[in-house]
């Protein structure tokens, strides 16, 4: 019966004019009937009557299609049943074709530049921006030697640098470390909203392009043919699998890769070839997401499937893999790949964030060239808005190339914001006003209307569901939820519908909800179908334009919770809840009317009471109240502290001395505290009465912050503070009649010229002034990127200004001679230089133990730390960091060549071998200024 139905539906579709050859022959019949023989008057009956039913099923085959398709399933739909197929199944394409028909899939999906969906061009403008138009190479946070031949004239610098083996170094791109890699495999770690996804949709799309269009650009700096790309999302893997998956293998990845492509008419018929061109060809394999995998015990199956995964396909030469993961979600061994290289992409740079908004609005400028004066305006606005004196801080978070985005969209209609959050606020209120699509309204006509004008609400009535819609998922995240009950990581139909109906408390009108999800670009959007493993059930699945968004909804409902309940979610999953906590704190403190009891409540329930032996949730949880306190101190600036505001500092050291954490993590907690508090003997000296001649030195490394004050023009003015520098050779013994006369004058009227060093009024800044990981917000980091005579200079300066300054009112009568120390006084300074000790001591085991002792590479720090974070690396005499953190400048010679200058102490960028107090670096010029190079001064008393 089904097949005659099939076969008369398909007549139907072809006699679109059935009803008119009716007509006609009721119209012959009535004019010439009685001509016609009666033997065949039956006959012409029959085939007029035939056609009208064929013509009426028609109508009702029809009405039967649109109805089915504007009315969306609700809740988990099972597969169709292949012995009942619902439609002409057309025959597979050739491998060839296939290949094609999924590479072009990959295009469609990851070109326009998107957030999961979301339209970037929801403020004002007709097109998509492309990605690889808008795309800003991403950096992390390792460092390499510049490569040597690259086209152009080598300046001064550069020269010396080669002819000492000593090259300048420039940030590692995330694309380079992949490549560099020798394992072929690689973890990408990245803040939120840093482009982990962003680089996998763009990689994805670049090798697409390459594999169809051999003649398309390269991508730039890919060695090697381009590799067929699979994307897969760790989020939906975790999803596919089953909730009581004990073990990970190869061949749960291969069933998903396969799943997914079966599930999708685009590359269906490529799913049978897909795994088997991996092995023959190599392919690129982007893991995406591994924090996504909300199911805490799933995650070592993940990590278990993956590293299976990879050891089978990576048989291939050519192949290459990448993870990205959170920072936060990557510090349990528990879900570690074992051996893979870990790299952290870095914030963007001020010269990324300019770059991106030029190309912004020269792009839209070229889409709109009728409104080229308005978009002129903006990008200048928006430029200036970015920067460091901006009152409105934004440049805190334009350094996140996410909320760079939403920040230009915004200010497509709105003026920027204060804070994250309002940034998010702003953006979710622009979303739900675009979120329309074009409607059938009634036969023949339709019209663009917003979910709002269709469900006849007020926009704000749609709020309340999404911010529940966005904590329950949330809390579905959580490990150990059972996801059958609609509470999994992926926003199902259930959960939406069940929140729906009790807030809108009609069928109709979540119908709608719906089909809006699956049909429009907006703050819910339809992601597609999944199948999980050993299951024919399918469902759909939704989400937000991008995890941040889920979290910042999920916050607006947080605020109803009380702050304990809020404490339980946070100690539950640390790493689930911590954003979505920083957003509420940010909705309390920068919307129009903060709201300052919420915000106490909220830092009490986090820091009190604090147990005398803290579990590792009560260290996280005092982390992050540190970090609200520094947006309560940035609304509420009068005298007034915090309620727990002593309480909080207190512990934070002790968090930063003596917790379990991570150095990185504690390090991420000193910066915090950094904020809140200033050493109290930052300015102090430690003297050295016995040796000859008696000399002082500086606790610690000169700090940003003492810096700061030395960044003004008329210090670059004033000739006196540069030149005539004592000189002292390779033994630290003074060089009589000797000095460095106009040197360090002449270089600096040549840099302050210089394109490639940053000035601003007349004044030299560091040459990482303004990087997030080693610049001036870091208030109490060592000052790095300066050059032997800029440090000279300093000293010059704070001898002329001592008794202004508060190294001045230390109790010390003026010195006669502020320098750099000699390296002989250096390592008098660390204890002595005997065997192979470090400035605090020898360890058994260095390479494991230097962690608790010194910033070095072992660490994995990646940046400098506060000078005071490390109170058991201290000297025997109680100097600071003279072992890791900073490699310091040194008075004298390197070696007899009197070309290069001493460097002693070791970095953050150098394992602990450099820290020994026996060890000198590279010999490195005067003018070398990296951001593993700091100071500090030593005095010469009076008398």
């Amino acid at each position: 019966m089904k097949n005659w139905m099939k076969s008369l539906e398909t007549l139907a579709g072809k006699l679109t004019a059935i009803l008119a050859f009716a007509a006609l022959i009721i119209i012959v019949l009535a004019l010439i009937g009685s001509w016609i023989p009666m033997e065949y008057q039956t006959l012409v009956y029959v085939v007029a009557i035939g056609a009208m039913v064929i013509f009426v099923y028609q109508i009702f085959a029809g009405s039967r299609a649109r109805s089915s398709a504007q009315t969306p399933p609700k809740g988990e739909q099972p597969e169709a049943d292949e012995d009942e197929p619902s439609g002409e199944r057309e025959a597979p394409l050739s491998e060839k074709d296939a290949r094609t028909s999924y590479l072009t899939a990959l295009m469609d999906d990851f070109r326009p530049l998107s957030l999961a969906g979301m339209d970037m061009h929801a403020g004002d403008t007709k097109a998509r921006l492309p990605l690889e138009d808008i795309y800003i190479s991403l950096n992390t946070t390792a460092q390499v030697e510049k490569e040597k031949g690259k086209k152009g004239k080598k300046n001064e610098r550069e020269e010396l640098l080669e002819q000492m083996g000593r090259g300048e170094t420039e940030p590692l791109t995330a694309l380079d470390a992949l490549l560099r890699s020798k394992e072929r495999h690689i973890v990408l770690l990245g803040a939120p909203g840093t482009g982990k996804s962003t680089f996998v949709r763009y990689l994805s799309l670049q090798m697409a392009k390459q594999l169809t269009d051999p003649s398309a650009k390269p991508l730039e700096g890919w060695k090697g043919k381009p590799l067929l790309p699979v994307a897969v999302s760790l989020g939906r893997f975790a999803e596919y699998l089953p909730a009581d998956s004990k073990t990970g293998s190869a061949e749960m990845v291969e069933q998903f890769i396969r799943s997914t492509l079966e599930a999708d008419q685009r590359t269906k018929d490529f799913a049978p070839h897909i795994l088997e061109r991996l092995l023959d060809e190599g392919g690129l394999i982007l893991f995406d997401g591994l924090d996504e995998v909300a199911n805490l015990d799933l995650r070592p199956v993940i990590v278990k499937s993956i590293e299976s995964f990879t050891e089978k396909y990576a048989r291939n030469p050519h192949s290459k893999f990448l993870v990205t993961c959170r920072i936060y979600s990557y510090q349990d061994a528990r879900w570690k790949l074992t051996g893979w290289p870990v790299f952290e992409l870095a914030l963007f740079s001020p010269e990324q964030i300019e770059r991106f908004i030029r190309i912004w609005y020269d792009l839209h400028t070229a889409l709109e060239s009728g409104r080229a004066a308005e978009f002129a305006s903006k990008k200048i606005k928006l430029l200036a808005a970015v920067q460091a004196d901006d009152p409105r801080r934004l440049y805190e978070v334009a350094r996140y190339p996410i909320i760079l985005t939403m920040m230009a969209i915004v200010h497509a209609s709105h003026e920027l914001p204060d804070s994250r959050a309002r940034v998010y606020e702003q953006c979710v209120e622009l979303l739900l006003d675009k979120w329309q699509f074009r409607r059938a309204i009634a036969p023949g006509r339709q019209e663009i209307r917003s979910l709002a004008e269709e469900l006849k609400i007020p926009a704000s009535a749609i709020y309340e569901p999404l911010y529940e819609i966005a904590f329950k998922a949330h809390v579905g995240h959580q490990a150990g939820k059972n996801r059958a009950d609609d509470s999994g990581s992926l926003i199902t139909e259930g959960l939406i519908l069940g929140v729906l109906h009790d807030h809108l408390q009609n069928d109709e009108k979540e119908r709608i909800f719906l089909e809006y999800c699956q049909k429009a670009n907006g703050l819910l959007m339809l992601r597609g179908t999944i199948t999980e493993a050993g299951s024919n059930v399918r469902r759909n699945d939704y989400t937000f334009p991008h995890l941040t968004f889920e979290e910042f909804l999920a916050s607006r409902h947080l605020k109803n919770l009380d702050p304990d309940e809020v404490r339980r979610y946070l100690d539950d999953s640390h790493d689930r809840w911590r954003e979505a906590v920083k957003f509420m704190a940010e909705l309390y403190c920068f919307s129009k009317e903060p709201n300052r009891a919420a915000m106490n409540g909220l830092l009490e329930s986090l820091s009190s009471p604090f147990p005398d032996q803290p579990k590792e949730q009560d260290w996280r949880a005092l982390w992050l109240a540190g970090e609200l306190l520094t947006y309560y101190k940035r609304v509420w600036k009068d005298r007034r502290k915090a309620a727990s505001e002593d309480h909080i500092v207190a512990n934070l050291r002790r968090l930063v001395f003596e917790s379990p954490l991570t150095p990185r993590e504690r390090a991420d907690a000193a910066d915090i505290l950094d904020q809140l508090t200033q050493p109290e003997d930052l300015h102090a000296f430690v003297s050295f009465p016995e040796y000859q001649p008696p000399f002082f030195i500086s606790k610690y490394p000169v700090t940003n912050a003492q810096y700061e004050r030395f960044l003004i023009a008329e210090n670059f003015q004033n000739k006196d503070l540069w030149i005539n520098f004592p000189m002292y050779d390779e033994n630290s013994a003074e060089m009589e009649n000797r000095d460095w006369g106009d040197e360090a004058w002449e270089w600096l009227q040549q840099a302050l010229q210089n394109e490639n060093y940053e000035s601003q009024d007349g004044v030299l800044l560091p040459r990482v002034w303004r990087d997030a990981r080693f610049g001036a917000n870091r208030a109490y980091a060592p000052v790095v990127g300066v050059s032997w005579y800029e440090a000279n200079a300093y000293c010059r300066w704070l001898l002329k200004n001592w008794d202004a300054l508060e190294e001045g009112r230390q109790g010390l009568p003026k010195p006669t001679l502020i320098r750099l120390p000699r390296e002989s006084e250096w390592s008098e300074a660390a204890g002595g230089k005997e065997g192979d000790r470090f400035a605090f001591g020898r360890l058994q085991d260095a390479r494991k133990e230097i962690v608790n002792f010194a910033n070095t590479f072992e660490s994995q720090i990646n940046r400098t730390t506060p000078v005071w974070m490390y109170p058991q690396g201290k000297s025997p005499s109680g100097v600071m960091d003279l072992s890791g953190n900073v490699w310091e400048w040194q008075a004298n010679y390197y070696g007899s060549s009197k070309t290069s200058m001493g460097l002693r102490g070791g970095s953050w960028n150098d394992d602990g071998d450099g820290a020994r107090v026996a060890i000198r670096s590279d010999p490195a010029p005067p003018n070398l200024r990296d951001n593993y190079i700091g100071f500090r001064v030593a005095l010469l008393p009076s008398g």
